[in-house]
């Protein structure tokens, strides 16, 4: 039942996303009197919004190749990790990679494997994310609620992110389900 819910999660996740804003930072221009803290979990959830906008584009911007989907953002393994590393940890970026393409020797590149993967963080989930500090980094956390006849259930997804050189990078994602029957 668990992994049943979570694919209906991740299926609703991918179909109901509308698309993010343009793959560009947010232009947020504070007042010179300061931030207010709603301005300030805004930012915050914006740059969320904006380190996944590579992950996105990763998968949107792609054009076929004797029948395979490749991502305009790389050919091989290194220049797709490369790319996600923008808004990912290497680690997790090597991951993703990992999992959503797969080495095609007939053309000699990775191929995007249609299937479902990360649910999306766009500006419409700003309403819907929650985020604590923590010792290690920012956890950011946005709760689905799905509804069947006989259960009730809100599965949260959790994304750890850490500020880096490069801003805040993403470095794990969780998926904690909590039912609760009828």
């Amino acid at each position: 039942m668990r992994k049943l819910l979570i694919c209906m999660l991740l299926s609703f996740c991918f179909l109901s996303q509308n698309p993010l804003y343009a793959g560009e930072a947010p232009n947020i221009i504070f007042p010179a009197g300061g931030t207010s803290s709603g301005d300030k979990q805004n930012l915050l959830v914006y740059e969320l919004i904006y380190r996944y906008t590579f992950y996105q584009l990763f998968l949107q911007e792609s054009h076929l190749e004797k029948g395979f989907i490749i991502s305009n953002h790389g050919e091989n393994f290194a220049d797709l990790v490369q790319y996600l590393e923008q808004g990912f940890s290497p680690k997790l970026a090597q991951q993703i990679v990992s999992y959503v393409t797969a080495y095609q020797p007939e053309i000699g590149k990775q191929a995007i494997i249609p299937k479902e993967g990360l649910p999306l963080i766009t500006k419409e989930d700003l309403p819907f994310i929650r985020w604590d500090i923590e010792e290690e980094g920012i956890i950011f956390t946005r709760t689905y609620q799905i509804d069947l006849p006989d259960c009730s259930s809100t599965i949260d997804y959790k994304i750890y992110t850490r500020f880096t050189q490069g801003g805040l990078k993403i470095y794990k994602l969780e998926l904690e389900e909590n039912k609760n029957l009828y």
